[in-house]
């Protein structure tokens, strides 16, 4: 398991850059504005469904609403719909994708903020580096 837990972080990036080039492809080349949303949509219900058959639907046997479930999933469909649309009118992927990247800033601050968590000055040092990161590439 501590495996996983050191290899997995860096399959993040990777994936969603994947996802942040197709999206960025299917934008440009698409006339149909939220069509990139669609695919996203698409592709967590087809993943969902995958785990709970896969899990034999235990994800779900004691199923709870949860507030902070549902603002988890009400956070990923906006920015995922807010992120075609900036590539779509933006017409820049590049500069879109570079602007997203700095969401572990926003992260760490609300994880500091609301759940007390230590911002060392390597963490702040890294958080910086990334935001003057995200603005040169604008």
């Amino acid at each position: 398991m501590k495996t996983a837990g050191l290899l997995l972080p860096f399959l993040v990036p990777i994936l969603w850059g994947l996802g942040g080039y197709f999206g960025g492809r299917l934008t440009q080349k698409s006339t149909n504005l939220f069509e990139g949303h669609l695919y996203i949509t698409l592709g967590f219900i087809a993943w969902s469904i995958l785990i709970l058959v896969a899990t034999g639907f235990k994800a779900v046997s004691n199923w709870q609403w949860h507030p902070v479930g549902m603002a988890l999933g009400a956070s990923y469909a906006l920015g995922g719909l807010v992120f075609i649309l900036a590539i779509f009118f933006s017409g820049s992927a590049t500069k879109v994708v570079a602007l997203s990247a700095l969401y572990p800033a926003v992260t760490a601050l609300l994880f500091f903020l609301f759940h007390g968590e230590a911002l060392t000055l390597k963490k702040v040092i890294a958080v910086l580096l990334a935001i003057i990161v995200g603005w040169l590439s604008v």
